[in-house]
């Protein structure tokens, strides 16, 4: 896509960041604003801090379509061996950074209805 780079600029160099990784040249950063509209790309420092996860917006005030997308995947059984950061390996140079997450909700896999609909009709 066109606008790819541009939000791959800005997530590398501006945002908001929960974490940081030690050692890491290049820190990840979260553009909120461009959260919806990327699928989820711009949640960037979650991708830095996990990145074998499939989920990128962690929590609740975080938009992320394309989660909503492989989730719904996941409920009519088309997408398997989905992982999240709870289910990686520890990672000792991960560093919280962000002072309010025991506030914030994380995300967790829901049932999608429509997809129950269809299995239920398959």
């Amino acid at each position: 896509m066109g606008g790819h780079w541009l939000i791959g600029y800005f997530a590398h160099n501006h945002g908001q960041r929960t974490w940081s990784v030690e050692g890491a040249a290049v820190q990840g950063h979260n553009i909120r604003i461009a959260g919806f509209l990327s699928m989820g790309e711009a949640w960037h420092n979650n991708h830095h801090a996990y990145p074998g996860s499939a989920m990128l917006g962690l929590y609740k005030d975080e938009p992320d379509p394309g989660w909503w997308v492989l989730n719904a995947l996941h409920n009519l059984g088309v997408v398997k061996n989905i992982k999240l950061p709870k289910e990686l390996p520890h990672r000792a140079d991960l560093v919280t950074e962000a002072a309010n997450l025991e506030r914030r909700v994380e995300r967790v896999p829901e049932e999608c209805e429509i997809a129950n609909f269809i299995r239920r009709k398959g």
